[in-house]
């Protein structure tokens, strides 16, 4: 891992947030310094993490890194709800090893590669040098499959590999495959097959440490791949969070429970769900009430797919997730040639722009990415990027089209218009578990979204949606004193000065009733 001194941009928070997958190599007590310096550096919005039991450790010493990074920031008000963690399971996977990690291969070359269950291996929790072309799995009924004729598909179709023979021996499957197109073979590049599935269940042993132990209250967010039914869904929802959970009969995925005012309380995870392949996509509309948001994989999604409806489907995917107040994360090999390469293609500076301006809360960048050779680079760029697309929205501005169909959709409509006519400041919300928030931000305004809350996991939860802001209150004052502490913290902390105008808006809370009751008013520093 490497690290700049200097850098030609002057690096702020986006609109749109930068989701950096950190690898089990820079989890390492050696690396953390380094890799907590580059979150703070360049305003990486938050962590992808793959959870083990064997990693717990690790990622909450990460956690403890940033909060150190952060405090000793005068501008870092709030160290603790900095950088939302988002915690996938293990699941069904395969993981290309290359010797010397990488290897050029030529179209009809015949290789012999060996098969075999390796968790470690195949999340990349340790490093090993190979002697010959290798697969890891994470479980042994993904080999099951395997016969002469079978495609293995390496890094979304750079090439695929076409099994010849294959001998079943006690290290595993060991096949000779033919070379469909020339390519350079990269350590840790993925692998698909459809004679490799990947459901979710039955669950592998390490999945069901991390549900049953709750990803050990690590986890801002979950992020679930591998479902194949609503009904596996609940199994999981039920797993995180227990048979007597509590959820919003007006927004079901949302959970409900008294402690949100006290700052340190632990706050359920969120829960994402990943769509890689058509029955993921086709599963969406049947879940979305139970799902907090959707990650998009266009990559894995085009080999079940025509790749040339991609686009369509990503605008389709994101205009539901917005309309239906819904996190949405875009990962679609998004400045993938900086695995190797020092810059990006203009295709992919491109697809990141277009990906923003389509909509996403986030866009996700790829462990063989965030781990290559240029991490500082890729941070650079990728935040330029999202800055000058945030200026072309901010002067390019289209409402985008949304049906209000119950009050808070009302409210929060409102709110939106009153800011763009009113010539605001900034649209400041007071949001206990996040979900006034999570609306104002999917009718995607250009203007800042403050949002006010009390706890910190909530705060960092909140840190992931596009255009917000959060900031928590000292402590939880009685109602009619909130917009009057809130008033203080915003010029205290975000810079407000008299005179300056903003929408306040909260879903939850009113003079007249505390809860299940709404309210927007236009206000000024006095």
């Amino acid at each position: 891992m490497t690290s700049q001194t200097s850098h030609p941009f002057e690096f702020a928070d986006t609109q749109t947030k930068l989701l950096w997958s950190v690898s089990f190599s820079a989890l390492a007590p050696a690396n953390q310094e380094i890799l907590a310096e580059r979150f703070s550096r360049y305003q990486l919005n938050a962590a992808s993490i793959t959870f083990t039991k064997s990693s717990s450790a690790l990622i909450a010493e990460f956690r403890k890194k940033l909060v150190t990074k952060a405090s000793s920031k005068a501008e870092s008000m709030d160290p603790e709800g900095w950088c939302p963690f988002v915690l996938a399971h293990v699941g069904r996977r395969a993981t290309l090893l290359v010797p010397g990690e990488t290897q050029d291969v030529q179209a009809g070359e015949v290789l012999t590669v060996l098969i075999h269950k390796n968790v470690a291996l195949a999340i990349g929790e340790k490093k090993s040098a190979v002697s010959q072309l290798e697969i890891c799995v994470t479980a042994d009924d993904m080999l099951s499959k395997l016969a002469v004729g079978s495609a293995l598909s390496v890094s979304y179709l750079q090439t695929e590999f076409i099994v010849q023979s294959l001998e079943r021996t006690k290290q595993g499957v060991q096949v000779k495959v033919k070379v469909t197109e020339a390519a350079t073979l990269l350590g840790h590049m993925d692998v698909h097959s459809n004679q490799m599935p990947r459901d979710l269940f039955p669950l592998i042993e390490e999945d069901v440490e991390a549900f049953e132990t709750r990803f050990d209250g690590l986890a801002d967010y979950v992020l679930i791949s591998g479902l194949q039914t609503a009904d596996e869904l609940l199994n999981i929802r039920r797993a995180l969070f227990g048979d007597f959970a509590k959820f919003s009969k007006r927004h079901p995925s949302v959970t409900l429970q008294n402690n949100l005012r006290e700052r340190n309380s632990h706050v359920p995870p969120k829960l994402l769900i990943k769509v890689d392949c058509k029955t993921n996509l086709e599963l969406l509309k049947d879940v979305y009430d139970l799902i907090d948001g959707v990650v998009l994989s266009r990559s894995e999604l085009g080999l079940t797919m025509d790749p040339a409806q991609l686009p369509l489907i990503q605008k389709q995917v994101l205009a539901s997730c917005n309309q239906l107040g819904k996190v949405v994360i875009v990962a679609s090999e998004l400045m993938y040639s900086m695995r190797v390469n020092p810059n990006p293609t203009r295709a992919e500076v491109s697809d990141m722009a277009n990906a923003a301006a389509d909509g996403a809360d986030a866009l996700y960048l790829a462990e063989e990415v965030t781990d290559g050779p240029h991490p500082d680079l890729v941070a650079e760029v990728s935040k330029e990027t999202l800055s000058n697309s945030d200026k072309f929205s901010e002067t390019n501005w289209h409402r985008v089209p949304f049906t209000v169909s119950n009050d808070d959709d009302a409210v929060a409509f409102g709110a939106i218009q009153v800011a763009e006519y009113a010539d605001v400041r900034n649209i400041v919300c007071l949001t206990e578990g996040g979900y006034t928030a999570v609306r104002l931000s999917s009718l995607r305004t250009p203007a800042q979204i403050t949002a006010i809350t009390y706890n910190n996991q909530v705060m960092r939860q909140l840190g992931l949606l596009r255009s917000v802001k959060v900031l928590t209150l000292e402590s939880a004052p009685a109602f009619d004193q909130v917009l009057e502490e809130t008033k203080k913290a915003l010029v205290l902390r975000c810079g407000f000065h008299r005179g300056d105008r903003f929408v306040y808006v909260s879903l939850t809370a009113s003079s007249i009733s505390a809860r299940n009751s709404n309210i927007f008013t236009l206000q000024d520093i006095s």
